[in-house]
């Protein structure tokens, strides 16, 4: 850990505004992951841990331990500081847009862009220019940094800085789109975000996360609203307003197995998500959301996805069964919002509003879900062999655009 980086990075978002009402949220793997900092020195300390030294992670958002409590206790949830890293609902303070963009690195299945070149093209397409650039190894973290960070004092508040984080991913989702590129929903205030300083050890050799451009310009609310949509709403993602489920909870739940290997067969990465094989050292829950990932992207049904985990979960036996209908509706919600199929509505209303047919990019797409649903059906008469290039590995939605797959 470089932890003069890690302490630079930190100053430049955040000033003097860390504090016992405002924690800096590090997390890494471990039964205990998260520790809820009170200063940049309390971080620096945490990160200097031997479990912390190599990847490392940080929530964007300040976060306040009491609304945190109060909101877990809303949404059903245990106000455990060391398992709970906070909620969109529980930020107190934020710095500004931090995005992950991703590149084809390592097999990764999602068409990301394939090189640092591309992304950077993306970033010169838009209207306003990062403040930071973060470099990970399998690609960049861009940054767009208020003047100082700003306090969120209450729900209205919290709304606006939520509109505006959605909608600057939706932004840059358009631009990636319009080269058939997709990148992750990595705007919601709880995420977490590699620490500069940090090794990405998913690569070998390890890769130093380090800051390549820290001078850019920085912003207020207001010049990011400009260039959203009036009417812009955000996915919802929270369990204390969820939507109603259209999904049973079975504890002796069995997907049609006939889908599952029909997956396996046509997606490497789902294969080892499914024989809890991937080489990240996931949790349970992590897990559940890789399926929820794949499921969406490859059109299953909510009750379809959800036997899934359930199944998945009584198989491995890594952890206790899960019964509630709020958490896999969580699961449910953040696949579909990460996979950018929530902003897709937008980002084709925008295009016709300058003038685009966005029918006529979906000319020459790939399969649409159905399609890929029908030939899942065939399955038992013809098996297909994986490939990387088979139209089930990435489906197409029926505007053309392709959901993420983990």
């Amino acid at each position: 850990m470089n932890k003069e980086t890690a302490a630079k990075f930190f100053d430049l978002l955040y000033q003097d505004n860390i504090s016992d009402d405002a924690n800096l949220v590090i997390w890494a793997n471990g039964p205990n992951p998260n520790v809820w900092c009170r200063s940049i020195e309390h971080a620096l300390e945490t990160l200097d841990r031997d479990e912390y030294r190599d990847r490392s992670y940080f929530g964007l958002a300040l976060q306040d331990k009491e609304r945190m409590a109060a909101h877990a206790a809303k949404i059903g949830d245990k106000p455990d500081l060391g398992v709970r890293r906070g909620y969109a609902q529980s930020a107190s303070w934020w710095p500004g847009v931090g995005l992950d963009l991703d590149i084809r690195v390592d097999g990764k299945q999602k068409n990301y862009p394939p090189t640092i070149e591309d992304v950077e093209w993306m970033l010169e397409q838009l209207p306003m220019k990062p403040s930071m650039i973060v470099t990970t190894g399998g690609g960049i973290h861009a940054y767009w940094l208020l003047d100082e960070a700003y306090e969120i004092e209450n729900s209205d508040e919290l709304e606006r800085i939520r509109r505006i984080s959605y909608g600057w991913y939706l932004q840059v989702l358009e631009v990636a789109r319009s080269r058939d590129w997709t990148i992750d929903n990595t705007s919601d205030l709880a995420r977490v975000l590699r620490v500069p300083g940090s090794l990405n050890t998913k690569y070998q050799p390890a890769v130093e996360v380090s800051i390549t451009m820290e001078d850019g310009p920085r912003y207020n609310l207001d010049d990011f609203e400009v260039h959203l949509p009036q009417d812009l709403s955000v996915p919802v993602v929270d369990a204390s307003v969820r939507r109603e489920v259209n999904f049973d909870i079975d504890e002796k739940a069995h997907p049609p197995l006939h889908l599952i290997e029909a997956a396996c067969e046509n997606d490497a990465k789902f294969e080892l998500t499914w024989k809890w094989a991937r080489k990240e050292p996931w949790s349970q829950s992590e897990y559940d959301l890789s399926i929820a990932n794949f499921g969406v992207s490859f059109g299953w049904s909510d009750q379809v996805i959800v036997d899934a985990m359930i199944y998945h979960r009584a198989k491995h036996k890594r952890a206790v069964p899960k019964l509630r209908a709020d958490y896999y509706a969580d699961r449910l919600d953040r696949a579909r919002a990460s996979s950018g199929m929530q902003g897709q509505q937008e980002v084709l209303e925008r295009l016709v509003e300058r003038g685009s047919d966005p029918t006529a990019a979906c000319a020459e797409k790939e399969m649409t879900i159905d399609d890929i649903n029908a030939l899942v059906e065939l399955k038992g008469t013809r098996r297909s062999g994986r490939s990387s290039s088979t139209p089930a590995t990435r489906p197409s939605t029926r505007c053309g655009t392709r959901p993420a797959s983990s």
